[in-house]
């Protein structure tokens, strides 16, 4: 063991500023969709434990398993459009691409602006529910999973920021 190596010292690039909720915007199908609520996750479903019988303690390198995409989001009730998708009959009616984006609220030079998006180009509808609690009108709930369309992945994350090492 060497105790002699110093800690790298952290750097952050100047004027780093917190993406805004107010610069996000969610697409489906490539339509802007008003939500109150997004969540995504993702499960890779690598094998980290894998021990054999082989003379030492050393793990063998992760096997990947099925990726397990899923979203959920809230949104007031604005057409039997997503309410469609979730009980469709066919595959292909029941797909949407979706897009979360959000900005930083500062230009970087003089196009780029930081942001984090997160696209599931292929994402299937499984579920719909709408509830209507007071008076400001109906909700809906909906949520599925991203699936391979076979080309793309089922979800991509994207960040860009101001460091040139990102």
């Amino acid at each position: 063991v060497s105790t002699g190596v110093a800690l790298a010292t952290a750097s952050y690039p100047t004027g780093m500023e917190p993406l805004a909720w107010t610069k996000g915007l969610v697409t489906i199908g490539g339509s802007n969709y008003d939500v109150t609520e997004f969540s995504v996750t993702c499960n890779n479903n690598l094998d980290v434990d894998r021990r054999f019988i082989r003379n030492n303690t050393d793990k063998k390198e992760p096997t990947g398993g099925k990726r397990e995409v899923e979203f959920s989001l809230s949104a007031d009730f604005d057409s039997l459009t997503q309410r469609n998708r979730a009980h469709a009959s066919t595959r292909a009616a029941a797909l949407a691409a979706i897009t979360a984006t959000w900005e930083g609220p500062t230009l970087l030079g003089s196009t780029l602006y930081p942001s984090l998006q997160v696209s599931i180009p292929a994402s299937r509808f499984d579920s719909w529910a709408g509830a209507m609690a007071d008076d400001a009108g109906i909700k809906q709930e909906l949520s599925g999973v991203g699936t391979y369309d076979g080309t793309n992945s089922p979800v991509t994350i994207t960040y860009k920021s101001a460091d040139s090492t990102a």
